[in-house]
């Protein structure tokens, strides 16, 4: 068991994926860390607010913190490409997929990105979402009851949670 130390304030999202461990905190920065040793293998410094989301694949580490999305090499430590929006549609939460990277923001927005390129695919429309999963392939999104499937920007079912389709 490792104790992993040195963020000034409180943890406030955490992804691990192997024997690596990023961990995002209201310091505004992420600290990426090796588990099985414990050693700090870097200090993600960018984010302006509290690290709201933190997601990571074998290579990259996505961060999401009131306007900014960012996207970091875990190899270099290096933020290689950042997403901006207004302040009011801050980021909550970021997942990634092999392509594509998709982050729901606090106005109820969803919105797609390339996950490697970094450019901006597509929003889909507003509306209080709760929870979402992906795959390459579609969007799940859940609001108030209802399941909505996407396939791009396609909406391709819905499903209540009376049963009815």
């Amino acid at each position: 068991m490792q104790n992993l130390r040195g963020h000034s304030k409180a943890i406030s999202s955490l992804a691990t994926g192997g024997k690596t461990a990023a961990i995002g905190s209201q310091d505004c920065n992420v600290r990426v860390w090796d588990i099985t040793t414990g050693d700090c293998k870097w200090v993600l410094i960018g984010h302006a607010y509290i690290v709201l989301s933190v997601n990571m694949d074998e290579r990259r580490a996505y961060t999401a913190s009131g306007e900014t999305i960012r996207i970091w090499n875990l190899q270099t430590g290096e933020c290689t490409h950042i997403f901006k929006f207004a302040i009011s549609s801050q980021a909550a939460h970021v997942n990634v997929s092999s392509s594509y990277l998709q982050s729901f923001h606090m106005d109820g927005t969803l919105r797609i990105w390339n996950s490697i390129s970094g450019k901006f695919n597509h929003q889909l429309r507003r509306t209080a979402v709760r929870t979402f999963q992906h795959d390459d392939q579609k969007i799940i999104q859940e609001s108030r009851g209802v399941y909505t499937v996407f396939r791009g920007r396609i909406c391709v079912a819905k499903y209540e949670r009376s049963g009815s389709q």
